[in-house]
């Protein structure tokens, strides 16, 4: 099973992993997914990883994940913000 990713983790993702902070200052979570888009982020492959991942993790009843550098936040099967920058370590 697959966890659901919410809007605002792959605008988070965006901001704190592809480092596109920047260009998504100042607008909504749904503008940002669109500026994102436009800039040609894979919005598509960022949804997937973090549905897998979050997936495993809210299988085993985990409230967190960190993977290759990234942490991200579950809350009731979702995905819900991303935390940490990649080549960062929260723990």
């Amino acid at each position: 099973m697959r966890a659901r990713v919410t809007v605002h983790a792959i605008r988070r993702y965006g901001d704190r992993v592809l480092g596109m902070e920047e260009v998504l200052e100042g607008l909504d979570d749904v503008d940002a997914i669109d500026a994102m888009q436009a800039a040609r982020a894979p919005i598509g492959a960022v949804r997937r990883w973090l549905a897998f991942y979050g997936g495993v993790g809210g299988r085993h009843g985990a409230v967190g994940v960190g993977r290759d550098g990234v942490g991200f936040v579950l809350k009731a099967g979702r995905v819900v913000t991303v935390v940490s920058r990649r080549g960062e370590r929260l723990w």
